[in-house]
């Protein structure tokens, strides 16, 4: 039993502190008496109040890691002054009743940033009449934030109240640990806890990104503290792995030591055998790429669909159709999602994506090398004249394809100064894409072949020397462009030098396929 008196003894009675955390189940309670009504005024200033509670917490004690939850770095110490304890009375006017003791059972929560949670803090006031043994109990509560509780009686009257018999019941919630890390894997330990349990509970040892960490091993109770990932350990104090890299030939640039590519807020190693973008990184992708009006089918059920509005003569990603029946415009024509080859009046033939993007399936071209023009630059319009569609086509092609054996001839030069560069999905892509432009360069001119002699109206020619000029004309193109694709440097500047010449019209029109 404690006698408590402001005057003439102790102002701070039975208490105690626990550290709970967040989901844990509190109650308290407290058995006081008192005799006289003269408790009801107080004799003692909130300050020395506050005071005499912190000579009651000075000592050493409770403690998790680097919190501490008494002495001169507790966060009773730093936080909590007059004003504080005045506010905690004031929170239920009628625990702090003007004609009943100035003695009260406290209990107050702070988290681990030290900041007082209102929720789980307050005062139970002695009550009753004298000479009557009264209970005071708070109600049961659940541990809003982890953090370190405190619990204690007072009595601010020169009146004895007493207290005894001061109970707590504490029931631990599913939370048992809550660890921060750096993005390398060190332990952020002064916002960090775990309930403080016995010997009896096994101890956590999978930790940072789930893995097991490796520590105590020595007869001294010291460790590596390393990770275990399964192919390699890794040391989280200095960011790198204890051996080398099983996979680095795919990752030739990099150290075989380095973790995450040194960066490891984006990327993530689940087994130390390869790196994997998080999917922290992929979400932002996709909200950043929604913020922009993109669209990626992982995230949306419905995409935007492809519109052409006839009004401004321009094709639109639209928002707002997701299907044929959402264009109720008369000026706009439903398009498609995705796949579609939109001919534009510019000569080009424009391939339209799925998510919003396109690319030019063939590039424009001027008004001197080409008159192809479909109707208001509609995906299906009619052609004003094929063979002039499929000359220009060809000649677009074997330009492309030159280019494209330009850039796959100097990247197998510098493949020969960085074998690394062979690494790179735009090397391989350079060379498909060589080849692939010559299989349309063959089609193209076979299209020609085909028609010039297997047509005698329309926009054909169709007398004999024409044939024979169509023919030899579309086998040249395709035989220069594969030169410019496999002939190396020396093939390239022939392949040049003819197309160059084809499209100032140097060679002539021996082999053009004219209107009639």
């Amino acid at each position: 039993m404690a006698r408590l008196n402001a005057n003439n003894g102790q102002k701070i009675g039975p208490s105690l502190v626990l550290r709970v955390m967040a989901g844990d189940t509190i109650q308290a309670g407290v058995k006081a008496f008192y005799k006289s009504t003269g408790t009801s005024t107080s004799s003692s200033t909130s300050s020395s109040m506050v005071i005499a509670l912190l000579q009651v917490f000075a000592g050493s004690g409770v403690s998790d890691g680097a919190h501490y939850a008494t002495g001169g770095n507790s966060p009773l110490a730093t936080n909590f002054g007059s004003g504080n304890y005045d506010a905690l009375k004031q929170q239920d006017p009628n625990q702090n009743l003007s004609d009943k003791p100035k003695a009260y059972l406290n209990y107050v929560l702070f988290d681990d940033r030290f900041n007082m949670v209102g929720e789980n803090s307050g005062v139970k006031q002695v009550q009753g009449s004298p000479d009557a043994l009264q209970t005071l109990a708070t109600d049961r509560m659940v541990v809003k934030k982890t953090g370190f509780l405190y619990i204690y009686t007072n009595n601010e009257s020169g009146e004895d109240v007493f207290f005894d018999n001061l109970v707590v019941a504490l029931n631990t919630g599913p939370l048992l640990e809550e660890t921060h890390y750096s993005p390398f894997g060190g332990t952020l330990a002064g916002i960090s806890s775990k309930a403080l349990q016995g010997t009896s509970y096994f101890e956590n040892r999978l930790k940072y990104n789930g893995k097991e960490l490796q520590s105590g091993e020595f007869n001294d109770g010291s460790g590596l503290m390393t990770y275990d990932y399964g192919a390699r350990m890794y040391d989280q104090q200095i960011g790198r792995w204890m051996r080398t890299d099983p996979l680095s030939e795919i990752s030739r640039r990099w150290s075989p030591y380095n973790y995450a590519y040194n960066n490891p807020v984006r990327f993530i190693d689940p087994d130390g055998m390869n790196v994997e973008e998080s999917i922290v990184t992929q979400l932002n992708q996709d909200f950043i790429s929604l913020a922009q009006g993109n669209y990626h089918a992982s995230t949306n059920s419905k995409p935007f669909d492809w519109v052409h509005d006839r009004a401004s003569n321009k094709v639109l990603w639209d928002p707002n159709v997701h299907s044929a029946s959402d264009v109720t415009d008369p000026n706009k024509q439903y398009l498609g999602k995705g796949g579609i080859l939109y001919g534009a009046a510019n000569g080009g033939l424009v391939n339209l994506k799925n998510g919003g993007d396109w690319d030019y399936a063939v590039s424009p071209m001027s008004a001197s090398s080409a008159t192809t023009n479909v109707d208001e630059g509609e995906s299906g319009g009619e052609s004003e004249g094929s063979g002039e569609w499929t000359h220009a086509a060809n000649y677009e092609i074997g330009a492309l394809g030159t280019a494209w054996g330009a850039k796959e001839n100097l990247l197998d030069y510098a493949a020969k100064l960085s074998p690394e560069i062979e690494e790179l999905g735009y090397f391989k892509a350079v060379k498909l894409g060589s080849r692939g432009l010559l299989v349309a360069q063959a089609v193209v001119s076979g299209a020609q072949i085909y028609h010039v002699w297997n047509h005698s109206d329309g926009n054909w020619r169709t007398n004999e020397g024409n044939k024979w000029g169509v023919t030899a004309k579309a086998t040249l193109d395709v035989t220069m462009g594969a030169i410019g694709a496999f002939g190396g440097p020396i093939g390239l500047g022939i392949s040049g030098a003819y197309f160059l010449g084809d499209a100032f019209g140097v060679w002539g029109d021996w082999g053009e396929i004219p209107k009639p």
